[in-house]
């Protein structure tokens, strides 16, 4: 029995000198969500019967809402998306300001914070329907995001800070033709860290 309670106390402390207690250290993870897809319409259903002057401001009109759901689940971001001027109206017509984003090509750092801690850039070849892709830069972390065109035309892209922390999110806005009107995409995207 002596033997046997020896051979434990040797067992247990020769495991608890082979135990190393490593440090781990955390790694820095970054990403680059979607928050959001909403989609507007502009229809051209019976422009055949529009003169002249009602065609123009038609394709000067800003395209509508498609679906009024992702509105009640999410008031809050389309109020702050009013407040920055991308979209108008109330609950029962809110229509996108497609303006906003024309002429904003620019490939030039940005940057997300008033520090300049965190820049931005993205690069595509439009001309070949590349994927966009978005570069965020923050503490030599380097995040990156590809976003697919598949096709549709890119409008443009703005950055503003929709969530009030400080932090711009970046919004892209994509249209295509379909059966009669253009179809247009608008997604928010969030660095998170």
């Amino acid at each position: 029995m002596k033997k046997f309670l020896v051979v434990i106390i040797l067992i247990f402390f020769s495991c608890k000198n082979d135990t190393k207690i490593e440090s781990v250290e955390k790694k820095h993870i970054s990403r680059i969500d979607a928050l959001t897809e909403i989609s507007f319409r502009r229809s051209y259903v019976d422009h055949q019967n529009l003169t002249k002057k009602e065609l123009d401001e038609l394709y000067k009109s800003n395209p509508y809402l498609e679906d009024y759901t992702i509105y009640k689940q999410k008031p809050k971001l389309f109020n702050e998306l009013k407040k920055i001027k991308v979209l108008e109206g109330n609950e029962n017509n809110i229509s996108l300001y497609t303006n906003r984003f024309e002429n904003i090509y620019s490939k030039n750092v940005k940057y997300l914070d008033s520090e300049k801690k965190i820049s931005f850039k993205y690069s595509s070849d439009f001309t070949k329907s590349n994927p966009i892709e978005i570069q965020i830069l923050k503490n030599n972390v380097l995040t990156k995001r590809k976003v697919e065109i598949e096709g549709d035309n890119f409008i443009g892209m703005m950055l503003e800070d929709i969530d009030n922390d400080g932090v711009k999110e970046i919004l892209i806005l994509f249209n295509f033709y379909v059966m009669n009107g253009d179809n247009y995409i608008l997604t928010v995207y969030k660095y998170v860290e």
